[in-house]
């Protein structure tokens, strides 16, 4: 997995973080996880450790499924 993150133009802690390396774009790789598989309990936790408030991270799973629909077709 390292070997092909280095050839993606990703920072050194992105590139860290998406192979398992505790960063500080931990959490929000976990969020955004927890929100990909819509497990509730996870993303209430997650986004209250990063200060997110219900609203906001509706409008950003919203705007990301949008995001994700637009490219996939």
């Amino acid at each position: 997995m390292m070997h092909l993150l280095q050839d993606l133009p990703l920072s050194d802690e992105v590139a860290e973080t998406l192979s398992g390396t505790k960063t500080e774009m931990t959490p929000f790789l976990e969020l955004a996880i927890a929100c990909d598989e819509v497990r509730w309990n996870d993303m209430i936790v997650g986004a209250a450790l990063l200060s997110i408030d219900h609203s906001t991270l509706n409008a950003l799973y919203v705007e990301a499924r949008r995001f994700a629909t637009e490219i996939t077709n």
